[in-house]
């Protein structure tokens, strides 16, 4: 994982249903207790900085004068972490 890295879409899906199953169950398979906190469940978000096109050249096209902060979520439920399949 980095900042730019790049990842078939088959690797990436894999890698967020490990997190998922990581994060669901460790409370039973830490040696140390492990208090998570909150309301269970993990948000899964996505931050971008405005709409462009990037090109097969790798060459892109952002509007700077109207760019802005987003940020999408997904929430999923304590009871499908365990098992979550993102495909």
């Amino acid at each position: 994982m980095g900042a730019f890295a790049l990842y078939k879409k088959d690797a990436f899906y894999s890698f967020l249903d490990n997190v998922a199953a990581a994060y669901g169950s460790v409370d039973a398979d830490s040696v140390n207790p492990v208090f998570r906190g909150g309301s269970g469940g993990a948000d899964f978000c996505v931050e971008r900085f405005g709409d462009g096109r990037v090109f097969p050249n790798l060459t892109w096209n952002i509007d700077f004068e109207h760019l802005h902060r987003r940020t999408e979520c997904i929430r999923l439920p304590e009871n499908r972490l365990a098992n979550l399949s993102s495909k």
